[in-house]
């Protein structure tokens, strides 16, 4: 007699890149902050296709940043993402918290 497992697992995915609005809150400027300190070259962002698909940024390159940048005050940074959706007021599917404190 065999006997059969009905539960279903599921699957948690961490995302590994931002797009740009979540990627200005998780380093604490606008995107319009983060668009020029890339055209500076002081942060990477890659695109998948064509000039006109979204600006990525992966979470190392982002802490990077953070890290070499002097702070001397605590702060504390919230970002929600959407994964996927350009619509902020959609359901909230990743929630970051970061907290950095200066050295």
């Amino acid at each position: 007699m065999t006997s059969t497992n009905t539960s279903q697992k599921s699957i948690i995915v961490q995302p590994r890149v931002l797009r740009t609005k979540a990627a200005a809150a998780y380093i604490g400027v606008s995107p319009w902050k983060l668009r020029e300190i890339c055209q500076q070259g002081k942060l990477d962002y890659f695109q998948h296709g064509q000039d006109t698909s979204p600006w990525l940024f992966s979470f190392s390159d982002l802490d990077a940043y953070l890290g070499a940048c002097p702070s001397n005050t605590k702060s504390v940074v919230i970002a929600t993402s959407t994964c996927g959706s350009s619509n902020w007021k959609s359901q909230n599917l990743a929630t970051l918290l970061i907290t950095r404190t200066g050295s």
